[in-house]
């Protein structure tokens, strides 16, 4: 059996499981074995494997037959231009977070000020970095475990953000920021979808809030004012169904400009507003 075959069959077995994206999978658990791009298999697809590549690697198959994600079975997900380490003190980073980037991005100078709320792999505040090499990021993270690993993929990728342990404004206290950015916990406790593909292995804590998923998307927004320049801009990733009620969150609190950006699946994903000051702040 060569590596063309090995793939197939593995994709074979992932398909069977109900795998959403078995060849993919395949592909980039081979690619975890093999320690090799997964470019690398295209043009080496008739190479023959020893018998411990094979068994190691349908071992990862049978994890991800089970629905442990590709991310914590490898022990990393390449999120912007970053490769970025994940275990399961952490959410993964996903593709659709990158549009709370690009649209931060829109509203960065050459060297602003960054806060990132929940930070987790550290994944936006690494990606904003990454593009602004002279601006400077902080993230918070309430899990000691999510900050190490935030600060080891800071490392990793060669970029100097400082990452701190707290609830989400507590330990920036009096500071203010050009930029605060979060993709909080927005799903409600007992939504079906927590039963159901990576979730069901991802913190329970960084998915869940109270209010229908709402929870935390006020904390953030309300107190966001005592934390933003006038003129700063705060963006939020919430929910596919939570586009009108964090406008209205962002209205209430006193927010201008408040624009909601769909992801790349069509979805409401993002929504941000501009504080210019107001009277009850």
């Amino acid at each position: 059996m060569n590596l063309k075959d090995l793939l197939k069959d593995g994709t074979r077995r992932l398909e069977a499981a109900g795998g959403e994206s078995p060849a993919v999978d395949a592909r980039c658990l081979l690619s975890h074995v093999l320690n090799k791009p997964r470019e690398w298999l295209i043009i080496h697809d008739q190479d023959i494997p020893d018998s411990r590549t094979a068994d190691d690697y349908y071992a990862l198959i049978e994890r991800r037959a089970a629905g442990e994600p590709v991310a914590y079975i490898t022990g990393y997900r390449e999120f912007w231009n970053l490769k970025l380490r994940c275990n399961d003190s952490t959410l993964i980073p996903r593709p659709d977070t990158e549009v709370l980037v690009e649209r931060a991005l829109c509203h960065a100078g050459t060297a602003p000020s960054v806060l990132d709320l929940g930070t987790g792999t550290g994944a936006i505040a690494l990606a904003l970095k990454s593009e602004l090499p002279q601006a400077a990021v902080t993230g918070v993270d309430l899990c000691e475990q999510a900050v190490e690993l935030s600060m080891q993929n800071a490392a990793d990728n060669s970029l100097d953000a400082e990452f701190i342990c707290g609830s989400w404004y507590e330990p920036v206290k009096e500071r203010k920021f050009d930029l605060i950015v979060s993709n909080p916990p927005y799903i409600a406790p007992g939504d079906q979808h927590l039963a159901c593909g990576d979730l069901r292995f991802e913190p329970c804590r960084a998915l869940v809030a109270e209010e229908h998923g709402l929870a935390d998307l006020k904390l953030i927004i309300s107190q966001g004012r005592e934390h933003l320049i006038l003129g700063g801009v705060l963006l939020v990733e919430h929910g596919f169904d939570q586009g009108e009620s964090v406008r209205q969150i962002f209205e209430l609190y006193g927010y201008s400009d408040i624009v909601t950006t769909v992801d790349y699946g069509g979805n409401e994903r993002v929504t941000e507003g501009v504080f210019y000051g107001c009277k009850d702040c």
